[in-house]
């Protein structure tokens, strides 16, 4: 069952990809994909694309599939393993949902965190006390991952992060 629901829901994604969101098997392996999330405008994150890495078992839908940023983050909800803490990924799953509601759900998390269930307390701290700190902090993380990708595809248009002006976003 879970090859179908996959095969089906790799066909649905192309339907949201003007959202910011995308997906697709990594090395043709369909229990194993790569994701990007464009950051939500009018937040911290609106300079990037991030990676995220999606695996699947052998019981989906009927347990959810581990989802890991590859990019390294600075928000509250997500650990520097990138490891996040988020529901729908744990006690809250449902078959209901597939990878186009992760994906948009971690896209919002990212422009509404929630400091109260925090992985990360620096990022959570900032976040509610400081948050013009938070915005540096965050922004000075995009541009870390924006140089390490650079240096890693030096050839290739890097597909992990893509940076908007930093002199147009306050």
């Amino acid at each position: 069952m879970s090859v179908t629901r996959l095969m089906l829901e790799l066909k649905q994604l192309q339907e949201y990809e003007s959202f910011g969101v995308s997906a697709y098997p990594k090395n043709g392996d369909l229990m194993k994909w790569e994701a990007q999330i464009v950051g939500p405008e009018n937040s911290p994150f609106d300079l990037g694309v991030f990676k995220l890495s999606v695996k699947f078992t052998n019981d989906y839908p009927k347990k959810p599939p581990t989802v890991t940023f590859i990019t390294r983050m600075f928000h509250p909800n997500i650990y520097y393993s990138g490891v996040i803490c988020l529901d729908i990924l744990n006690k809250s799953w449902s078959p209901h949902y597939n990878i186009a509601t992760i994906l948009l759900c971690l896209q919002g998390l990212l422009g509404d965190p929630n400091p109260k269930s925090p992985a990360n307390y620096n990022a959570a701290n900032l976040f509610q006390w400081n948050y013009p700190a938070y915005v540096t902090e965050v922004r000075k993380h995009i541009q870390i991952n924006a140089e390490r990708v650079e240096e890693e595809s030096a050839d290739e248009k890097p597909r992990g992060l893509i940076l908007k002006s930093l002199f147009n976003v306050v």
